[in-house]
């Protein structure tokens, strides 16, 4: 992505446009930007980049926490280590893979299109009956952007990791080079039941 993607510049004068590479396979990566002027001459600019593997690992591939009563905690910690020379974010998921978040966002956006096409007859049929009434046309356009915040929302979501019973933290944020971080896995269970996640 550049940003700014458009811009004026003065006669005489620069401007500083920051092109971001956020690979999501390994390897080398071409591409090519064009820059078009308002005079409608177009320039091209060569970029490439390469996306390496970055040792991050969990110290362990699963945790067995111990059983508790219902309406209390038990808590095991385990610890998430960057053995690489950069700084990783990360954020713990409901889905494993890229392709399980792709789906996971095809499915939101399926469910609130099905919603708001439900809902966009009954507001058509409405806004004929009340056409002339201005409270009925002020939360027509309620609902409205209510819909559109909801898309917002789902365009934004990330689809982290949300549980009732098992808990993590912290959730997300930043690992420093050849460092590690201790998480915590909360377990609250809410029947006397066998939990597995």
């Amino acid at each position: 992505a550049m940003q700014p993607a458009t811009a004026s510049v003065p006669a005489g004068e620069t401007i500083q446009v920051v092109c971001t590479f956020a690979p999501a396979t390994l390897g080398t990566h071409r591409g090519v930007a064009a820059i078009t002027y308002d005079t409608g001459e177009r320039v091209a600019l060569a970029l490439s980049g390469a996306a390496e593997d970055v040792s991050v690992r969990l110290e362990k591939s699963s945790l067995r926490l111990e059983s508790t009563f219902v309406g209390l905690t038990s808590q095991r910690t385990v610890k998430l280590q960057n053995r690489s020379n950069i700084m990783v974010k990360y954020c713990w998921k409901a889905s494993a893979t890229d392709d399980e978040e792709r789906h996971w966002r095809m499915r939101q956006s399926q469910e609130l299109w099905s919603e708001s096409m439900t809902s966009g007859d009954a507001t058509d049929e409405l806004s004929r009956l009340l056409a002339g009434d201005a409270d009925a046309r002020t939360h027509m356009a309620l609902l409205d952007r209510s819909f559109r915040n909801k898309q917002h929302s789902m365009d934004n979501a990330t689809n982290a990791y949300d549980d009732d019973v098992f808990r993590i933290e912290p959730s997300s944020g930043e690992l420093w080079p050849n460092s590690e971080i201790e998480i915590n896995v909360i377990f609250s269970p809410k029947s006397a039941i066998d939990y597995s996640r």
